[in-house]
């Protein structure tokens, strides 16, 4: 699964029902882009898409169970490998090294895309839950 699939499955998982244009900005992937995203992710069974009643064009896109468990497993897997990665620095070096990965979210966040606005949040909410 790649970046921009995960990314979009998380989205669609935190907004159900979300619309293709909608996922499109908060992901910041062109259209055309997006509905391949959302087709892949269809066709794996870990989406499911329905037309809008009053609106053909528009399709409303919600996260199956099979979808769920995919981003679980995935985030187990990242989990896994952060351990990894920091595992030979100390404590101090690990707080050191989020604040400083925190600084530049936040820096590059200001005038980057919606996708890393929300990026930058997600990291900060870390940030300060794991704290500096």
């Amino acid at each position: 699964m790649t970046s921009i699939q995960l990314g979009a499955l998380q989205i669609i998982a935190d907004r159900p029902g979300i619309d293709q244009i909608s996922l499109s900005q908060a992901t910041d992937v062109d259209r055309t882009s997006i509905m391949r995203v959302i087709e892949r992710l269809k066709s794996e069974g870990l989406v499911t898409k329905e037309a809008n009643a009053e609106d053909r064009r528009v399709s409303s896109i919600s996260i199956t169970e099979a979808g769920r468990e995919r981003i679980g497993q995935l985030i187990e897997g990242a989990d896994a490998s952060q351990a990894c990665l920091l595992a030979p620095l100390t404590p101090n070096e690990r707080q050191e090294f989020m604040r400083m990965m925190m600084k530049l979210v936040l820096a590059h966040s200001a005038t980057g895309s919606l996708a890393v606005r929300d990026l930058a949040i997600e990291a900060k909410q870390l940030y300060l839950k794991t704290g500096p």
